[in-house]
């Protein structure tokens, strides 16, 4: 018990801890939120569901300029309400402009199912709008450096997720995705009632040009990580239809928690490191250590629970995901290794190398994809622990001879 209160009193771990406690809780009740689409939707509509998340996800992912990390890296340093009101802004418009761009290059594809009926498609720009500022309300607490309100939003997200899809049924595919974005909505303006955060709306344009040169190169990178995770789920649904989208979706789910940890601990450092640098070193290794014990649990869990997690959502799932979920969970050491050394390369402000690495792995990972995609839906996992070892090899190399971890 000693122990476990020193810890808390430990900023860094408290904010880790939360910050880890909001991603697992979100990907635990994440599970049960699909086993309960699977269970009342038909596969098909889970594939065009996840696929339409997805979309969300990249339009989001696009439009946040790297802000998600500007906001946690300069808070200390600039006017805190306009740093949130300019970011917030330009993102959001970006999102609108970005959404509409997806629904005119939808139109005669394989997603053209999103013009099934004419509000979809308005619905859709405006909700990849919202999942912008749910996603960047994150990063504002954390900069605050009070992640216990980001697991308190997380968790009101989760529970009214399960929810909704029973109230949407008669919506089909589009009542899974309108659960989905509805619940972010919810939460996000519960936990802004809650806990008001800095805000002042409009652009300041001279603090926008001082962040914007550390955030365009976290930008490009988050670009080129995210698109492994937000591209090959759109391969994978214009390869293999539908079906097979719904089975890698349901695997993916356990990459996104091995991911979600190491990412928590990684937003806590680069908080701690950008309040104090003195505890840079330290705070490395506890956050190393963590991050390596989380997914050793993970890789177990999965190889001795997984097929009777994968059970729940149907007997089609536990034959279609059980080897992509495993190859899943061992790539997520890995990732989880990246991310931490990632972190420390923001602290320091490498962002050429921090910009190279992000590019080699996503080059890595996409282009095996591309070549092995249509043999077997396992080797999407293969194609992404060979870009994560890659990737750990080339950072390594390059802090032996560049002293990265010194």
């Amino acid at each position: 018990m000693r122990s476990l209160r020193g810890l808390m009193k430990d900023s860094l771990m408290r904010n880790s801890w939360y910050l880890a406690l909001a991603s697992g809780g979100t990907a635990a009740l994440g599970f049960v939120f699909w086993i309960i689409i699977a269970r009342l939707y038909p596969t098909e509509s889970l594939g065009y569901a996840a696929t339409l998340i997805s979309a969300m996800s990249l339009i989001a992912t696009i439009s946040l300029l790297g802000f998600d990390v500007g906001i946690i890296r300069f808070w200390k340093d600039k006017n805190k309400n306009a740093l949130v009101g300019s970011c917030w802004t330009l993102s959001i418009f970006t999102a609108l402009v970005a959404g509409l761009g997806a629904v005119l290059l939808f139109s005669g594809t394989k997603f053209s199912f999103l013009l099934e009926k004419p509000l979809y498609p308005f619905f859709f720009i405006l909700l990849s709008a919202s999942w912008v500022a749910y996603n960047l309300l994150d990063s504002v607490y954390i900069a605050m450096r009070d992640s216990g309100t980001v697991l308190k939003k997380q968790l009101i997200f989760s529970v009214i997720k399960l929810i909704l899809p029973f109230a949407l049924l008669s919506l089909g595919f589009f009542g899974i995705f309108a659960s989905w974005t509805i619940a972010g909505l919810v939460a996000w303006g519960a936990i802004l009632f809650s806990r008001p955060i800095p805000f002042r709306p409009g652009l300041d344009k001279a603090l926008l040009r001082s962040v914007f040169g550390f955030s365009v190169f976290n930008y490009l990178a988050m670009l080129l990580n995210r698109a492994r995770e937000l591209i090959i789920p759109l391969l994978v649904f214009a390869a293999l239809g539908p079906s097979e989208t719904a089975y890698f979706q349901v695997a993916f789910n356990v990459m996104v928690l091995a991911l979600l940890i190491p990412k928590s601990f990684a937003k806590a450092l680069l908080a701690e490191a950008s309040h104090d640098g003195s505890e840079l070193k330290k705070g490395l290794r506890k956050t190393m250590l963590f991050t390596i014990l989380s997914s050793l649990a993970i890789i177990v869990a999965v190889f001795i629970f997984g097929r009777f997690l994968l059970l729940l959502y149907g007997p089609s799932y536990a034959s279609g995901s059980l080897a992509l979920l495993k190859l899943f969970s061992l790539a997520g050491l890995l990732s989880g290794i990246n991310e931490i050394l990632f972190t420390l390369m923001r602290v320091r402000f490498m962002m050429r190398p921090l910009l190279f690495f992000h590019f080699a792995n996503a080059f890595i990972t996409l282009g095996l994809c591309a070549l092995l995609i249509g043999k077997w839906i396992a080797w999407i996992g293969v194609a992404w622990a060979a870009g994560e070892l890659a990737t750990l090899a080339l950072i390594l190399g390059y802090g032996l001879s560049k002293k990265v971890m010194s």
